[in-house]
């Protein structure tokens, strides 16, 4: 019996074999686009879009359809399209929603659906992906019919290169930084709320403040001088742990010579579960968003 995980963005969430893994992702809550693949081959892809007053959803397919025709083109190849009366999905997602099924192929064989969900008020089209001759119609069902389009009321699900957490959702992910040994994503509440959760693949633990802090602080302006106010140890999530204050301090006029102070309170931990070290932080005022987040991170 194959095992199941759960990949979170933007507010949807899908069950997927535990061989795919969050791939690429662009875009918000209201427009955007993620995949998920295996080791070889993209698997499926998702894209949604805030859905306008009175929409045609056989428009919206046939749009969506004219998408993929395009990219097919610029790749040299032919696509052969299909609107399946087959439903690929169950009637649990049905509920609610206005769906329409369909298939596609080139040298890859592709089965998807496309609805409206009157909740959220998305357009959300998915599609699963199989190359070569590779045909398996309960595996689509499977993965389609546990796709969600809105947020919990437990809040939104993250769930990404290494990183998986829930957030309330206020929260809007601003940036995110993905490499082959890191994963960091920065969310705003207000403008000058800040929050940023980050985690890197390291092969000894260690509780070196300062490379907790480099982890979080990048993709933030650099300009200033940066310093570690205060740490303390502690246990988090049943791991070794630290919890840190920074400041940063920059000149904000050269005439009159002011000075501007940052503060910025954080936790972070290593799992040797994973190998991996974990750091939370936010503006020192929101110590509460830090503790929030930290309880529904899940580190393994």
């Amino acid at each position: 019996m194959k095992k199941y995980h759960t990949i979170g963005w933007q507010g949807i969430t899908v069950n997927v074999p535990e061989n795919w893994h969050f791939a690429y992702a662009r875009g918000t809550f209201k427009e955007g686009y993620f995949r998920v693949g295996d080791e070889e081959h993209p698997r499926l892809e998702v894209r949604w879009t805030k859905a306008k007053k009175n929409v045609d959803l056989t428009a919206a397919m046939k749009r969506f359809l004219a998408l993929l025709k395009r990219r097919a083109r610029k790749e040299g190849k032919k696509l052969q399209l299909s609107e399946s009366p087959q439903p690929f999905t169950s009637r649990s997602i049905v509920r609610n929603r206005e769906v329409q099924s369909f298939s596609w192929s080139t040298d890859v064989n592709a089965w998807g659906a496309i609805w409206r969900c009157r909740d959220c008020n998305r357009i959300v089209a998915a599609h699963v992906l199989f190359h070569g001759r590779n045909k398996n119609f309960p595996l689509v069902k499977q993965v389609l019919s546990s796709l969600k389009d809105h947020p919990s009321p437990e809040g939104t699900l993250w769930s990404a290169r290494g990183l998986r957490f829930r957030l309330p959702t206020e929260f809007k992910l601003k940036r995110r930084r993905f490499k082959i040994d890191s994963s960091r994503m920065e969310f705003r509440l207000k403008p000058r709320n800040r929050l940023i959760v980050a985690c890197q693949d390291v092969a000894r633990p260690g509780l070196d403040a300062t490379d907790y802090v480099r982890l979080a602080a990048r993709g933030l302006k650099r300009r200033g001088k940066r310093r570690l106010k205060t740490t303390r140890t502690e246990r988090i999530l049943s791991h070794d742990g630290i919890a840190f204050v920074e400041t940063k301090t920059k000149r904000k006029s050269r005439t009159r010579g002011r000075r501007t102070r940052k503060r910025f309170y954080g936790v972070a931990f290593y799992c040797p579960q994973q190998r991996k070290r974990f750091v939370i932080m936010a503006n020192d005022r929101q110590r509460t968003f830090v503790r929030k987040a930290l309880s529904r991170l899940e580190c393994h």
